[in-house]
């Protein structure tokens, strides 16, 4: 409270002031404002003080937001506690001093408001308004917003201005700082080639903030730790002399941070590495960088640091936590950025590491692929040739021979067909030769080549594929290779009911006959085999995956036919689907777009040696005596050569014509008991014992780790 006499008058003051009721509540600046001597001051003493200023002193000093009142030609300052952390510790107090006196670095701006504010009587608005103040020892960075808004006095003449003002200052950094790193974190890796193309590209970040990082440099170490390399740098306005660290001083803190791991701060650079600053490098002034900080780039899990980041100071603001948080923010978006690469890198250089890889591989499948047609063409052509002789027929166990080593050959052709086929894709040269072509009667063509194999197998083999009005566009021999895939996959895991091909417009629903130019066919392949889980469904057209567990007529093959049905589909725009329930078969649907042609310049129906080598794979399933005998209970095969009928030999082999030709070589010294799959050889071990087990690996039912097990498991058979 404002000790007075019993006039009113505050004590000590003579009497000279007279009614301060509007100083009443006006907190500590209340009473400075009283006891002030203002008769030594141009705007009088207060008893002289006009009704309008005493009425926005008292408005001003009551109020909890920060105001200040500019009086008289002079604009002298009064203001309220909450504008005394406005003015600072070194400013304050400034009751009755003229405002150019109080601010003399930022007069030139808000000097210029107030002036037009008193010529004028137009109150003004400024938003976050840069004002240079000198208010902690230093030129400082600051940012207000507020409104000089005109006092009139009782003759209506513009005296003074009034001011409510708030220091905007920390949100302004806030936001400015927050879309520095917010850029640094958009900033992609893949775009970068090089650890140094990142650091660049950051720099670049940087250097739409000036104000806070004036200039930066990274340094990277060496592989051993020992040294360092300058990476990237952002001077912005400032001369390049720190990219080779000139003074020892300098060069020896910031390798501090890397063996100790610690942010240093490094001071008076400005004496030592005078001229750092440049004019215009900042919008307050262009003040020497004093102060940069070394911040490890230290990536977590690792024993030392990656490089450092080496950040000028601002020189108007003080290094307070806020700027050094930001600052470290900054070196860990440069330590993600430059991990980032490094990893991309390692990933780029592993992934052409494996694409040369698979380059040759692909080029030596190719050239051994060539290779072994032409040794597999001169064993099955003299074989042919001998079957097919008629002036040297050849004796029964003769003609077996061959015809073992024709079928086999036949089937390593196909398998090096395919083998080729896959290195031509992978090398980009398997391009389809389309042509426009009735693939209804092409399809219907292939189709009733391998019909016998499935008639073999005891299967119904329906056929539909009614011809189309027009031609479609594809290659005739990658066609074949898709069809007789999809129906050799059919056989194999059909045990019994029937195999279906369909070859229909599938544009829409309707069952149109007609094919549009738009429109497309579809190629469905159907059957009532055992189906695949619907785990499986997903990678069916991998290569090599194969459904572990499945029945089949045999647990032979690659792999890789249906992985070629669908790059060979893919090959022609189209693309296959399956859909599939365990224990009652599956639909395979190949889509292909069709091109309305006006000439069928192929006949549908044709055959190539490729049918020839699916259909004798194909045969061999359902050409099994040996365990059609078995089911039937008829006793197999029990040679007994009378030498050495005490020793017996079961031989388990899913593959008829390696299980026969194994036990040919055994049958003139051991008695040689033979089974198609592990269940029966089991089933035989454990009825009429043996003395040595011969068992492939993969068997349908029970496969040879299944059946050593099992024997093993047995008393009678352990």
């Amino acid at each position: 409270m404002i000790e007075t006499d019993e006039d009113g008058v505050p004590a000590g003051r003579g009497g000279r002031d007279r009614d301060l009721s509007f100083l009443a509540e006006g907190g500590r600046m209340g009473e400075l404002i009283a006891a002030h001597d203002w008769a030594a001051t141009p705007i009088g003493a207060i008893a002289d003080w006009p009704h309008s200023l005493r009425t926005a002193v008292g408005i001003c000093v009551t109020s909890r937001h920060p105001m200040v009142i500019w009086w008289g030609p002079e604009l002298v300052l009064i203001y309220n506690d909450a504008w005394v952390p406005i003015l600072g510790p070194s400013k304050h107090p400034a009751l009755g001093k003229p405002g150019a006196q109080v601010w003399p670095e930022m007069w030139h701006i808000i000097g210029a408001q107030m002036r037009h504010v008193l010529n004028s009587g137009e109150a003004t608005w400024s938003d976050d308004q840069l004002l240079p103040a000198y208010r902690y020892g230093y030129l400082e960075e600051a940012y207000f917003t507020y409104s000089y808004s005109p006092v009139h006095d009782e003759t209506g003449a513009v005296s003074g201005v009034f001011t409510a003002v708030i220091e905007t200052t920390s949100r302004v950094l806030g936001e400015r700082r927050l879309g520095t790193l917010h850029a640094l974190g958009e900033l992609s890796v893949v775009q970068a080639t090089s650890v140094e193309q990142a650091c660049a590209a950051a720099m670049e970040v940087l250097s739409g903030n000036r104000t806070d990082i004036p200039f930066a440099l990274v340094y990277l170490l060496t592989p051993d730790g020992a040294g360092g390399r300058l990476a990237a740098q952002g001077l912005a306005g400032y001369h390049a002399m720190l990219t080779s660290l000139p003074s020892p001083s300098i060069g020896s803190s910031i390798w501090q941070a890397v063996t100790s791991r610690q942010t240093q701060v490094i001071s008076e650079i400005a004496t030592r590495l005078p001229g750092l600053a440049q004019p215009g490098a900042s919008e307050v002034g262009d003040a020497d960088v004093d102060t940069v900080l070394a911040i490890p780039l230290a990536g977590s899990g690792r024993d030392r640091p990656i490089g450092v980041l080496v950040a000028g100071v601002s020189p108007y603001r003080a290094l307070d936590e806020d700027y050094r948080v930001f600052l470290h923010l900054v070196a860990g978006q440069f330590t993600t950025a430059i991990i980032d690469v490094q990893a991309y890198e390692a990933e780029r250089r592993r992934a052409e590491a494996l694409a040369e890889l698979n380059r040759a591989k692909s080029e030596f499948f190719t050239g051994v692929s060539h290779e072994l047609r032409t040794p597999l063409t001169l064993i099955a052509g003299p074989a042919q040739d001998a079957l097919d002789d008629p002036d040297h027929p050849l004796p029964g166990p003769q003609r077996s021979r061959l015809e073992l080593i024709r079928r086999n050959s036949g089937r390593l052709r196909r398998l090096v067909d395919t083998i080729l086929d896959f290195a031509r894709l992978e090398g980009g040269e398997l391009v389809p030769d389309r042509l426009a072509v009735n693939l209804a009667a092409l399809t219907r063509g292939i189709a009733e080549s391998f019909a016998p194999a499935a008639a073999r197998a005891g299967l119904e083999f329906i056929l539909d594929c009614p011809d189309l009005p027009t031609g479609v566009l594809v290659d005739p021999d990658m066609w074949e290779k898709i069809v007789l895939n999809l129906l050799s996959n059919a056989v194999k895991y059909t045990l019994e009911g029937r195999i279906s091909v369909h070859f229909r417009v599938g544009a829409d629903d309707t069952g149109a006959d007609d094919v549009g130019a738009d429109d497309a066919v579809e190629l469905v392949v159907a059957d009532t085999g055992v189906g695949i889980p619907a785990a499986d469904l997903p990678r069916v057209f991998e290569r090599f995956h194969r459904v572990r567990g499945a029945q089949a007529r045999s647990f032979e093959g690659s792999g890789i036919g249906l992985a070629l049905v669908a790059e060979l589909v893919g090959l022609h725009g189209g693309d296959v689907r399956v859909d599939s329930t365990p224990g009652a078969g599956s639909t395979f649907t190949v889509r292909l777009p069709a091109s309305a042609r006006t000439d069928l310049p192929l006949a549908g129906t044709r055959a190539s040696s490729s049918v020839g080598l699916f259909l004798d794979e194909a045969l061999q399933w359902s050409d099994d005596h040996e365990q059609a005998d078995y089911l039937a209970g008829v006793n197999p095969s029990w040679v007994d050569t009378g030498t050495t009928a005490g020793a017996t030999v079961l031989v388990a082999e899913d593959n008829p014509d390696l299980r026969r030709f194994i036990a040919g070589l055994l049958r003139p010294h051991y008695t040689v008991r033979i089974a198609p799959d592990g269940k029966i050889a089991l089933d035989l071990a454990r009825d009429d014992g043996v003395d040595l087990v011969l068992a492939d690996v993969m068997m349908p039912h029970l496969d040879g780790f299944g059946l050593i097990a099992a024997l093993r498991a047995d008393p009678a058979t352990a």
